[in-house]
Protein backbone atom coordinates (compact mmCIF):
# COMPACT_ATOMS: atom_id res chain seq x y z
CA UNK A 1 0.00 0.00 0.00
CA UNK A 2 1.75 3.49 -0.81
CA UNK A 3 1.24 6.12 1.62
CA UNK A 4 -1.96 3.85 3.18
CA UNK A 5 -4.03 3.91 0.08
CA UNK A 6 -4.32 0.94 -2.69
CA UNK A 7 -2.11 1.30 -6.03
CA UNK A 8 -5.20 2.48 -7.41
CA UNK A 9 -6.64 4.87 -5.31
CA UNK A 10 -2.80 6.53 -5.67
CA UNK A 11 -3.27 6.63 -9.36
CA UNK A 12 -6.70 8.28 -9.29
CA UNK A 13 -5.76 10.74 -6.60
CA UNK A 14 -2.27 11.85 -8.28
CA UNK A 15 -3.91 11.86 -12.40
CA UNK A 16 -6.83 14.01 -10.74
CA UNK A 17 -4.94 16.26 -9.07
CA UNK A 18 -1.95 16.55 -11.67
CA UNK A 19 -4.97 18.12 -13.88
CA UNK A 20 -5.16 21.30 -11.26
CA UNK A 21 -9.25 21.00 -11.33
CA UNK A 22 -9.74 19.35 -7.93
CA UNK A 23 -7.84 20.07 -4.68
CA UNK A 24 -7.87 16.15 -4.01
CA UNK A 25 -7.86 14.72 -0.24
CA UNK A 26 -7.53 10.84 0.45
CA UNK A 27 -9.38 9.38 3.31
CA UNK A 28 -7.79 6.30 5.06
CA UNK A 29 -7.09 4.50 7.82
CA UNK A 30 -5.56 6.10 11.16
CA UNK A 31 -2.26 3.45 11.01
CA UNK A 32 0.73 4.39 12.44
CA UNK A 33 2.09 2.73 9.14
CA UNK A 34 0.68 5.34 6.52
CA UNK A 35 3.81 7.72 5.30
CA UNK A 36 2.04 10.85 4.04
CA UNK A 37 4.58 12.10 2.78
CA UNK A 38 4.32 9.75 -0.13
CA UNK A 39 1.57 11.25 -1.44
CA UNK A 40 2.02 13.43 -5.03
CA UNK A 41 0.12 16.23 -5.14
CA UNK A 42 -2.81 15.15 -2.92
CA UNK A 43 -3.34 15.12 1.02
CA UNK A 44 -3.89 11.63 3.08
CA UNK A 45 -5.63 11.70 6.06
CA UNK A 46 -5.32 8.82 8.45
CA UNK A 47 -8.12 8.98 10.82
CA UNK A 48 -10.76 6.41 9.90
CA UNK A 49 -10.73 3.59 12.77
CA UNK A 50 -12.80 1.15 12.36
CA UNK A 51 -14.18 0.12 9.12
CA UNK A 52 -17.53 -1.74 8.84
CA UNK A 53 -21.31 -0.92 8.53
CA UNK A 54 -21.69 -0.25 11.98
CA UNK A 55 -18.91 2.61 12.10
CA UNK A 56 -20.59 4.05 9.03
CA UNK A 57 -21.85 7.60 10.96
CA UNK A 58 -18.16 7.95 12.12
CA UNK A 59 -17.22 7.75 8.54
CA UNK A 60 -19.24 10.31 7.24
CA UNK A 61 -18.31 12.58 10.30
CA UNK A 62 -14.54 12.54 8.90
CA UNK A 63 -15.78 12.87 5.48
CA UNK A 64 -17.66 16.49 6.43
CA UNK A 65 -14.66 17.13 8.60
CA UNK A 66 -13.04 17.57 5.62
CA UNK A 67 -15.63 19.98 3.72
CA UNK A 68 -15.85 18.20 0.33
CA UNK A 69 -17.75 19.57 -2.70
CA UNK A 70 -17.03 15.80 -4.16
CA UNK A 71 -16.83 12.71 -2.63
CA UNK A 72 -15.29 9.62 -4.71
CA UNK A 73 -16.18 6.21 -3.24
CA UNK A 74 -14.36 3.66 -4.42
CA UNK A 75 -16.29 -0.04 -3.25
CA UNK A 76 -13.86 -2.65 -2.87
CA UNK A 77 -12.80 -5.41 -5.78
CA UNK A 78 -14.90 -8.24 -5.59
CA UNK A 79 -12.41 -10.53 -3.83
CA UNK A 80 -13.44 -8.50 -1.00
CA UNK A 81 -16.60 -10.50 -0.56
CA UNK A 82 -16.65 -9.99 3.77
CA UNK A 83 -19.28 -8.31 5.48
CA UNK A 84 -16.43 -5.53 5.83
CA UNK A 85 -16.90 -4.89 2.10
CA UNK A 86 -20.18 -3.49 2.31
CA UNK A 87 -19.19 -0.48 4.20
CA UNK A 88 -19.56 1.89 1.69
CA UNK A 89 -22.68 1.04 0.36
CA UNK A 90 -23.87 2.02 3.49
CA UNK A 91 -21.58 5.53 3.84
CA UNK A 92 -23.53 6.70 0.52
CA UNK A 93 -26.85 7.10 1.50
CA UNK A 94 -25.74 8.01 4.93
CA UNK A 95 -23.24 10.67 3.61
CA UNK A 96 -26.49 12.38 0.87
CA UNK A 97 -28.51 12.43 3.95
CA UNK A 98 -25.85 14.63 5.99
CA UNK A 99 -25.12 16.53 2.87
CA UNK A 100 -27.30 16.52 0.09
CA UNK A 101 -25.36 18.95 -1.62
CA UNK A 102 -22.27 17.04 -1.79
CA UNK A 103 -21.74 15.11 -5.60
CA UNK A 104 -21.52 11.36 -4.82
CA UNK A 105 -19.42 9.58 -7.37
CA UNK A 106 -19.58 5.78 -6.39
CA UNK A 107 -17.68 3.31 -8.72
CA UNK A 108 -16.73 -0.68 -8.77
CA UNK A 109 -13.19 -1.74 -8.64
CA UNK A 110 -14.01 -4.43 -11.34
CA UNK A 111 -16.80 -6.36 -12.26
CA UNK A 112 -18.77 -7.01 -9.01
CA UNK A 113 -21.50 -4.55 -9.82
CA UNK A 114 -22.60 -7.52 -12.69
CA UNK A 115 -22.98 -10.19 -10.15
CA UNK A 116 -26.48 -10.45 -9.11
CA UNK A 117 -25.15 -10.80 -5.49
CA UNK A 118 -23.55 -7.20 -5.32
CA UNK A 119 -25.84 -5.19 -7.54
CA UNK A 120 -27.91 -4.78 -4.15
CA UNK A 121 -25.47 -2.44 -2.66
CA UNK A 122 -26.10 0.30 -5.57
CA UNK A 123 -30.05 0.31 -4.53
CA UNK A 124 -29.78 1.98 -1.28
CA UNK A 125 -27.75 4.99 -2.71
CA UNK A 126 -29.97 5.05 -5.54
CA UNK A 127 -32.82 5.42 -3.80
CA UNK A 128 -31.26 8.37 -1.34
CA UNK A 129 -30.32 10.24 -4.18
CA UNK A 130 -33.75 9.82 -5.84
CA UNK A 131 -35.85 10.29 -2.85
CA UNK A 132 -33.33 13.54 -2.05
CA UNK A 133 -33.91 15.29 -5.31
CA UNK A 134 -37.68 14.86 -5.53
CA UNK A 135 -37.90 15.69 -1.55
CA UNK A 136 -39.21 12.33 -0.44
CA UNK A 137 -38.28 12.05 3.58
CA UNK A 138 -36.40 9.39 4.27
CA UNK A 139 -39.54 7.42 6.13
CA UNK A 140 -42.11 8.61 4.09
CA UNK A 141 -43.89 5.72 2.23
CA UNK A 142 -43.65 6.69 -1.12
CA UNK A 143 -46.41 5.28 -4.07
CA UNK A 144 -45.37 5.90 -7.60
CA UNK A 145 -48.22 5.36 -10.63
CA UNK A 146 -46.79 5.15 -14.17
CA UNK A 147 -48.59 5.29 -17.24
CA UNK A 148 -51.41 8.14 -18.79
CA UNK A 149 -53.94 9.54 -16.67
CA UNK A 150 -57.27 8.50 -17.69
CA UNK A 151 -60.30 7.00 -16.05
CA UNK A 152 -60.60 3.23 -15.85
CA UNK A 153 -57.00 4.08 -13.96
CA UNK A 154 -58.39 4.96 -10.72
CA UNK A 155 -55.74 7.77 -10.18
CA UNK A 156 -58.09 9.60 -7.85
CA UNK A 157 -58.27 6.37 -5.72
CA UNK A 158 -54.84 5.89 -5.12
CA UNK A 159 -55.67 9.76 -3.86
CA UNK A 160 -57.60 8.44 -1.49
CA UNK A 161 -55.87 5.92 -0.73
CA UNK A 162 -53.18 8.42 0.20
CA UNK A 163 -55.44 10.11 2.26
CA UNK A 164 -56.61 7.18 4.62
CA UNK A 165 -53.06 6.60 5.03
CA UNK A 166 -51.84 10.01 6.11
CA UNK A 167 -55.22 10.84 8.31
CA UNK A 168 -53.98 7.17 10.20
CA UNK A 169 -50.84 8.90 10.91
CA UNK A 170 -48.24 7.81 8.19
CA UNK A 171 -45.67 10.16 6.43
CA UNK A 172 -47.03 9.78 2.40
CA UNK A 173 -45.77 10.75 -1.00
CA UNK A 174 -47.34 10.43 -4.28
CA UNK A 175 -45.21 10.73 -7.52
CA UNK A 176 -47.53 10.48 -10.71
CA UNK A 177 -45.51 9.60 -13.49
CA UNK A 178 -47.52 10.64 -16.96
CA UNK A 179 -49.62 13.24 -18.26
CA UNK A 180 -53.29 12.87 -20.01
CA UNK A 181 -54.59 10.80 -22.72
CA UNK A 182 -55.91 12.82 -25.94
CA UNK A 183 -58.95 10.99 -25.43
CA UNK A 184 -60.06 12.37 -21.70
CA UNK A 185 -57.63 15.33 -20.92
CA UNK A 186 -59.81 16.60 -17.86
CA UNK A 187 -59.62 13.32 -15.90
CA UNK A 188 -56.04 14.98 -15.59
CA UNK A 189 -56.74 18.07 -14.35
CA UNK A 190 -60.05 16.59 -12.01
CA UNK A 191 -57.21 14.34 -10.53
CA UNK A 192 -54.72 17.33 -10.00
CA UNK A 193 -57.46 19.34 -8.49
CA UNK A 194 -58.76 16.55 -6.02
CA UNK A 195 -55.44 15.89 -4.61
CA UNK A 196 -55.76 20.00 -3.70
CA UNK A 197 -58.57 19.53 -2.21
CA UNK A 198 -57.57 16.63 -0.51
CA UNK A 199 -54.61 18.58 1.26
CA UNK A 200 -52.19 16.67 -1.08
CA UNK A 201 -50.64 19.52 -3.04
CA UNK A 202 -47.48 19.35 -1.14
CA UNK A 203 -47.50 15.52 -1.07
CA UNK A 204 -48.42 14.21 -4.89
CA UNK A 205 -45.77 15.04 -7.46
CA UNK A 206 -46.89 15.42 -11.27
CA UNK A 207 -44.35 15.51 -13.98
CA UNK A 208 -46.74 15.33 -16.68
CA UNK A 209 -45.37 13.36 -19.66
CA UNK A 210 -41.98 11.93 -18.54
CA UNK A 211 -38.72 11.40 -19.64
CA UNK A 212 -37.10 7.95 -18.92
CA UNK A 213 -34.78 9.91 -16.81
CA UNK A 214 -37.95 11.11 -14.63
CA UNK A 215 -39.11 7.50 -15.12
CA UNK A 216 -36.04 5.87 -13.20
CA UNK A 217 -35.70 8.61 -10.66
CA UNK A 218 -39.76 8.34 -9.58
CA UNK A 219 -39.55 4.64 -9.46
CA UNK A 220 -35.81 4.59 -7.37
CA UNK A 221 -37.47 6.70 -5.05
CA UNK A 222 -40.79 4.62 -5.02
CA UNK A 223 -41.64 2.30 -2.02
CA UNK A 224 -44.01 0.55 -3.93
CA UNK A 225 -45.82 0.78 -7.41
CA UNK A 226 -49.56 1.18 -7.76
CA UNK A 227 -51.72 0.65 -10.91
CA UNK A 228 -55.32 -0.32 -10.48
CA UNK A 229 -57.01 -0.25 -14.35
CA UNK A 230 -60.46 -1.20 -14.24
CA UNK A 231 -60.26 -3.94 -16.29
CA UNK A 232 -57.97 -5.89 -14.22
CA UNK A 233 -54.03 -5.81 -14.36
CA UNK A 234 -51.69 -8.24 -16.81
CA UNK A 235 -48.40 -7.90 -18.22
CA UNK A 236 -49.35 -6.54 -21.47
CA UNK A 237 -49.69 -3.28 -19.16
CA UNK A 238 -45.57 -2.53 -19.69
CA UNK A 239 -45.83 -0.46 -17.25
CA UNK A 240 -45.86 -2.71 -14.45
CA UNK A 241 -43.12 -4.86 -16.17
CA UNK A 242 -41.32 -1.85 -16.16
CA UNK A 243 -41.43 -1.53 -12.68
CA UNK A 244 -40.86 -4.92 -11.36
CA UNK A 245 -37.85 -4.30 -13.60
CA UNK A 246 -37.05 -1.63 -11.29
CA UNK A 247 -37.66 -4.13 -8.02
CA UNK A 248 -40.42 -2.22 -6.96
CA UNK A 249 -43.36 -4.17 -5.29
CA UNK A 250 -46.69 -4.00 -7.39
CA UNK A 251 -50.32 -3.21 -6.16
CA UNK A 252 -52.75 -3.62 -8.53
CA UNK A 253 -55.84 -4.98 -9.19
CA UNK A 254 -57.61 -8.76 -10.90
CA UNK A 255 -60.96 -8.99 -13.07
CA UNK A 256 -61.46 -12.69 -12.96
CA UNK A 257 -64.22 -12.05 -15.64
CA UNK A 258 -61.71 -10.73 -18.42
CA UNK A 259 -58.46 -12.50 -17.58
CA UNK A 260 -55.99 -13.69 -14.22
CA UNK A 261 -52.68 -13.26 -15.22
CA UNK A 262 -50.82 -15.65 -13.43
CA UNK A 263 -46.99 -14.07 -14.19
CA UNK A 264 -48.57 -11.39 -11.72
CA UNK A 265 -49.30 -13.58 -9.33
CA UNK A 266 -45.09 -14.89 -9.35
CA UNK A 267 -44.28 -11.61 -9.09
CA UNK A 268 -45.79 -11.28 -5.27
CA UNK A 269 -48.59 -8.87 -6.88
CA UNK A 270 -51.18 -7.49 -4.26
CA UNK A 271 -54.70 -7.23 -5.55
CA UNK A 272 -56.86 -4.74 -4.39
CA UNK A 273 -60.10 -3.21 -5.02
CA UNK A 274 -59.25 -0.61 -7.48
CA UNK A 275 -62.34 1.26 -6.49
CA UNK A 276 -61.78 1.09 -2.51
CA UNK A 277 -59.52 3.68 -0.83
CA UNK A 278 -59.17 1.57 2.39
CA UNK A 279 -58.29 -1.50 0.29
CA UNK A 280 -55.72 0.08 -1.86
CA UNK A 281 -54.28 1.91 0.76
CA UNK A 282 -54.05 -1.56 3.22
CA UNK A 283 -52.29 -3.04 0.15
CA UNK A 284 -50.19 -0.27 -0.05
CA UNK A 285 -49.08 -1.22 3.70
CA UNK A 286 -49.15 -4.90 2.99
CA UNK A 287 -45.79 -4.35 0.25
CA UNK A 288 -44.17 -1.78 2.66
CA UNK A 289 -44.38 -4.28 5.52
CA UNK A 290 -43.93 -7.65 3.85
CA UNK A 291 -42.42 -7.26 0.14
CA UNK A 292 -41.31 -10.13 -2.08
CA UNK A 293 -38.08 -10.10 -2.47
CA UNK A 294 -36.28 -7.55 -4.97
CA UNK A 295 -34.05 -10.20 -6.74
CA UNK A 296 -36.53 -12.74 -7.13
CA UNK A 297 -38.39 -9.75 -8.73
CA UNK A 298 -35.66 -8.75 -11.11
CA UNK A 299 -34.68 -12.52 -12.18
CA UNK A 300 -38.99 -13.28 -12.91
CA UNK A 301 -39.15 -9.63 -14.83
CA UNK A 302 -36.03 -10.23 -16.75
CA UNK A 303 -36.98 -13.87 -18.26
CA UNK A 304 -40.19 -12.24 -18.89
CA UNK A 305 -39.28 -9.00 -20.39
CA UNK A 306 -38.53 -10.59 -24.25
CA UNK A 307 -42.22 -11.46 -24.48
CA UNK A 308 -43.84 -8.58 -22.83
CA UNK A 309 -41.96 -5.87 -24.01
CA UNK A 310 -43.40 -4.69 -27.22
CA UNK A 311 -39.89 -4.51 -29.18
CA UNK A 312 -39.24 -8.38 -28.35
CA UNK A 313 -43.23 -8.78 -28.86
CA UNK A 314 -42.82 -7.60 -32.31
CA UNK A 315 -39.33 -9.35 -33.41
CA UNK A 316 -40.93 -12.37 -32.11
CA UNK A 317 -43.35 -11.93 -34.48
CA UNK A 318 -41.13 -10.99 -37.17
CA UNK A 319 -39.03 -14.73 -36.46
CA UNK A 320 -42.64 -16.64 -36.87
CA UNK A 321 -43.42 -14.70 -39.66
CA UNK A 322 -40.13 -16.12 -41.15
CA UNK A 323 -41.07 -19.32 -39.85
CA UNK A 324 -37.92 -19.25 -37.19
CA UNK A 325 -38.20 -21.57 -33.95
CA UNK A 326 -40.42 -19.62 -31.21
CA UNK A 327 -37.80 -20.23 -29.09
CA UNK A 328 -35.07 -17.50 -28.02
CA UNK A 329 -31.34 -18.17 -29.44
Amino acid sequence: MVCGISPYVREIAERTAGRGDYDVHVLTSDDGAVDMGLARGYAVHPRVKRWGPQWAGQIVREILRLEPGVVHIQNPTIKYAGWRSVTMSVVGPRLKRKAADVRLVVMQHDIAVGRPGFRWRYRPLFRAAARERLGVPEKAVCAAYFGFVLPGRNVDVLLGALVRLRDEGQAVRGIILGGAHPEDPGYFDECRQLAEQLGLGEVVTWTGFASEEQVGEGLAAADVFVSLPERGADLRNTSILTAVRAEVPIVTTVNERHYRDADLDRLGCVYVDGRDAGSVARGIMQQVERPPGREELAAQAAALEPEKVWQGHIEMNVRAYQGASPTHG
